[in-house]
């Protein structure tokens, strides 16, 4: 009894059964085994991109080509039910309650990834202030916290900054999203000492073509960061779309 007495609320909460997020059947989980056992099965993916690819090739030819600014990418799932629409719920119905079952699957798969380098930070995505305004939480912040306590890592939510608002990257053509973040991210000025030779991992919810990620990683690794990886809850399986 004192052990319950002792307990957080939010813990005692997660210790009773719901319904599952995506099969609504009753389970001690946000996200139930069955569901689990279904809908996120491993694959082999592009270290550059995380794009799934057919056979044990490390890189896809878009990353043989043209190598991303990213060292490393890594994704729970593909961009497809039921990880879309849990994100959306997630993301813009503040369903916030799914954020820690979203950052147990990106922790899983990140312990699952083998030959992974280790990592001094998790640096989560900023918000424009005003999305900040319209939605009332960060969702990548929150990710972060979460996987913060799972993998036991501390995260810097003053490093990165974004310095103007743009349109949301999955409303873009494939050609447009580079261009939409270009600029975008800066780093704090008072902190740049602070990113000398630091390995970082950048969280974010989706990756669609990678140019958040790789446009914050260059920036990163301009102030003189030494790893930068790209940690994301879902990536769109095509991303020619």
């Amino acid at each position: 009894m004192f052990d319950l007495l002792t307990k957080p609320v939010s813990a005692l909460l997660r210790m009773l059964p719901s319904q599952c997020a995506v099969c609504r059947n009753w389970s001690a989980q946000d996200i139930c085994p069955p569901c689990l056992a279904s809908f996120a099965a491993k694959h082999h993916r592009c270290l550059g991109c995380a794009i799934r690819l057919p056979s044990a090739s490390r890189q896809c030819g878009a990353c043989l080509r043209s190598p991303p600014s990213l060292d490393h990418a890594i994704t729970a799932a593909d961009y497809a039910f039921p990880w879309n629409e849990l994100i959306q719920r997630f993301k813009f119905h503040d369903a916030i309650d799914l954020s820690q079952s979203l950052a147990e699957r990106i922790a899983q798969t990140v312990l699952d990834t083998q030959e992974l380098p280790s990592i001094d930070w998790l640096l989560p995505v900023p918000l424009a202030q005003q999305r900040l305004q319209e939605r009332g939480y960060n969702q990548t912040e929150l990710l972060t916290k979460h996987l913060s306590t799972l993998l036991a890592c501390p995260t810097r939510s003053d490093w990165l900054l974004r310095q103007r608002h743009t349109p949301d990257q999955l409303t873009l053509a494939r050609d447009a999203r580079a261009a939409n973040v270009r600029h975008v991210f800066a780093i704090e000025p008072k902190l740049r000492d602070q990113i000398q030779n630091a390995r970082v991992a950048v969280i974010d919810d989706v990756m669609t073509t990678g140019a958040t990620l790789n446009e914050i990683a260059r920036v990163l690794k301009q102030a003189g960061a030494a790893h930068v990886q790209g940690w994301v809850i879902a990536r769109t399986p095509n991303p020619a779309g």
